[in-house]
């Protein structure tokens, strides 16, 4: 929802990914600003009306974006997104810090345009793996923020570190970051740094992307020290 100049990036990079995007706004004008090259459906409306979410097939979408320049279109229409329509994923954008952390703690994931890229609203959409923040000048060690399969929530960071033999730098939660103890548990919406070595960047996003209970029976370190696959 949402087709000014973020929501026109967002549609034509889910387009290049492979997905099948709708995009909503009030304003025909707005839509007909897409490129030529688009092939998904536009819908004239107000993306928190339920006819014209079902107009745009929210019924069985997997993932919705409010990405309007108003705080209260964007939490509105997310929550009826997801409280009426059963979506996944939503995530709104939101101008204001005092807002974003109300509605993190309401269970809509945001993204303030401080910290705006395309990337992070894709992140809450759907699964991109690892992100790098930050590389040593050596490119040995990385910085990345990982995305992680729901079943591993309510599990001890303690034990993300033992299986993915890595550190985990920090948490941000309700937008706000802290160091956590390895007996902290990740809870939903929580964003994961992880700090580790770049060659096992990819291994790392590979186990948290997989369900915890098949990343356990084949835990690729055994108590005897041996190594197994993952």
């Amino acid at each position: 929802m949402g087709c000014g100049r973020v929501g026109i990036a967002l549609a034509m990079r889910l387009q290049e990914m492979g997905h099948e995007v709708t995009v909503v706004d009030n304003n025909s004008e707005s839509l007909e600003k897409l490129p030529p090259n688009f092939r998904g459906q536009k819908i004239v409306g107000f993306g928190f009306d339920d006819n014209t979410l079902t107009r745009a097939g929210a019924v069985d979408a997997f993932a919705f974006a409010a990405v309007t320049d108003n705080d209260n279109t964007n939490i509105l229409a997310a929550r009826v997104a997801r409280e009426h329509f059963d979506v996944k994923k939503v995530v709104a954008r939101v101008y204001s810090p005092e807002r974003a952390e109300l509605f993190e703690r309401l269970g809509i994931p945001t993204v303030s345009t401080i910290k705006w890229t395309t990337d992070q609203v894709l992140r809450q959409m759907i699964p991109i793996g690892a992100t790098d923040v930050f590389r040593d000048s050596t490119d040995q060690l990385v910085l990345v923020q990982v995305d992680y399969d729901d079943s591993w929530l309510t599990h001890t960071l303690g034990e993300i570190q033992e299986l993915t033999q890595s550190n985990i730098a920090y948490l941000e939660r309700n937008s706000k970051a802290f160091l956590p103890q390895k007996i902290s548990r990740l809870q939903q919406n929580d964003k994961l740094f992880i700090f580790c070595e770049l060659e096992r960047k990819d291994k790392v996003s590979h186990i948290l992307g997989r369900r915890y209970e098949l990343v356990e029976k084949t835990n690729f370190q055994t108590k005897s020290g041996r190594k197994n696959k993952a």
